[in-house]
């Protein structure tokens, strides 16, 4: 810098001491004109206000992922970013400019084109909040620090408005759609009704069929382990009778009971002959004599009954009693007995027989039947159970429509942080005396630093040309005796 010679640290100083009014001239000269211009440039004034988002009553759409519902603290990420655009948008600008105007406010004459309005709004999302903080910023010569505030506000109320309108025509388009739908779906689930009633009186239901085809499958069960102990008691029955008739034809019918020995009649008649004619010749002696005709006629036939009475030789008779033999009486009572049971278990057989063809057609019947019944009942069930489903969804969209139709109409006497369209105003936007631009302690910072600069480059620059100059003067000097 100085020359080929060597510099030092200590020459720089020199040189920066030798000049120093140089520096604190070019200081003075640029932190001088850098405050006057600071004091003549136009005051450019910034009003904030901070919003709350509350979207409850939107729907999210399904596209929102689970970062957007943390980052945003469950707020879908594009409808605030969608909100926050809406403050910018030129429709929303003109329309807080002309109601501005037509309310008549002395600011509204003073207000930027709605190009320059439009780049001096800015909405910020604050991170994982649901909190948009919305800054307006306008030159003195726009109104400044007043006007900056009123369109804030107005932004706000405006964009509040048309929300809370739009929630308040989505509600009511919603709630006429819902109370037609309710109205549809409740005659639609009454006629349901009806049918399955009348399907179950005609049919039964499922609680009905299955203890019926269980009732049945017994019933069957039942009937034929009697149809079995039927036919086996039938079976015992025939062999027993079997066994019975051979009994009694191997037994006889009669048996003697008792034996009577008395004496013969035809004797005892001849006996009493003899003792009436010997009475007789004793009348006929005593009133004939002995030896009348009739006493010898008498005598001649006593001869003849001697004769008869000696020569019968079987005096006595025997007279024996038959009766029925008490065991083929019994075996007999036992064979009818056994053919009693043999006939009502006949009976009992077909009557078991033609109760499991009955039982047989009415389970054939019933298994046919039920699975159209079971398919018809439970599509009819289905039916009932998704429109009883789709009518509490819609009772809950009419509460829902009805709350936000309640919400969309907040009461005259407004309350602190009162909630309007989803938007909740948590601080307003007031005039601020101070001025954002321009930022005068950073002019003056930055003027003293250029001071500075240019101070120290004029006086290198000035030490550097006169050491240069010395230097070459000298250079002079020894080249001329040479020449001479």
């Amino acid at each position: 810098m100085f020359g080929s010679q060597e510099v030092y640290l200590r020459d720089y100083l020199e040189a920066l001491r030798q000049h120093h009014f140089k520096i604190v001239l070019a200081f003075l000269l640029t932190a001088g004109m850098a405050l006057v211009v600071s004091f003549y440039l136009p005051r450019t004034y910034e009003s904030s206000t901070l919003l709350e988002i509350r979207s409850s009553q939107r729907s999210t759409p399904v596209s929102t992922s689970l970062f957007q519902s943390v980052f945003s603290s469950g707020l879908n990420q594009g409808e605030m970013e969608n909100l926050a655009r809406r403050f910018t948008t030129e429709s929303l600008l003109v329309t807080v400019v002309d109601s501005l105007e037509m309310e008549g406010n002395p600011g509204a004459k003073h207000l930027p084109p709605i190009g320059r309005l439009r780049a001096s709004v800015q909405a910020k999302i604050i991170p994982d909040t649901s909190y948009i903080s919305l800054n307006v910023r306008l030159p003195e010569k726009y109104g400044g620090e007043r006007n900056a505030a009123l369109v804030a506000n107005r932004l706000v109320q405006t964009l509040q408005g048309w929300r809370a309108l739009e929630d308040k025509q989505k509600a009511a388009s919603r709630r006429l759609i819902v109370d037609r739908r309710l109205t549809e779906l409740q005659m639609d689930l009454e006629k349901k009704q009806k049918d399955l009633l009348i399907f179950m009186k005609k049919h039964g239901s499922p609680a009905t069929w299955y203890p019926v085809l269980s009732n049945l499958l017994e019933r069957r069960k039942d009937t034929i382990a009697s149809l079995r102990r039927i036919r086996i008691s039938l079976a015992t029955a025939s062999e027993e009778e079997k066994l019975i008739q051979e009994r009694l034809e191997q037994q006889p019918q009669f048996v003697k009971s008792a034996e009577t020995l008395t004496q013969d009649p035809t004797w005892i008649r001849i006996q009493n002959g003899l003792w009436n004619m010997e009475a007789s010749i004793a009348d006929a002696a005593a009133r004939y004599g002995e030896q009348s005709p009739e006493w010898r006629g008498l005598q001649r036939r006593r001869e003849v009954l001697k004769r008869q009475a000696e020569e019968y030789v079987q005096r006595t008779v025997s007279s024996t009693t038959n009766s029925v033999s008490p065991l083929y009486i019994d075996l007999f009572q036992r064979k009818w007995t056994v053919e009693n049971r043999m006939m009502r278990a006949d009976k009992e057989l077909e009557a078991t027989l033609q109760e499991i063809a009955s039982l047989n057609q009415e389970l054939n019947d019933l298994l046919d039947a039920l699975p159209g019944q079971q398919y018809d009942f439970d599509l009819t069930n289905r039916k009932i159970e998704a429109l009883y489903s789709v009518l509490l969804e819609l009772q809950k969209q009419s509460i829902e429509a009805e709350m936000l139709l309640a919400e969309t109409d907040p009461p005259e006497q407004m309350v602190p942080y009162q909630a309007k369209g989803d938007i909740v105003v948590i601080d307003r936007a007031y005039p601020r005396k101070i001025a954002v631009s321009p930022d005068q302690r950073f002019i003056v910072v930055l003027a003293i630093l250029v001071g500075l600069g240019l101070g120290f480059t004029w006086a290198l620059l000035s030490e550097l040309l006169m050491r240069s100059g010395f230097q070459d003067k000298k250079r002079s000097e020894n080249k001329m005796p040479k020449n001479s």
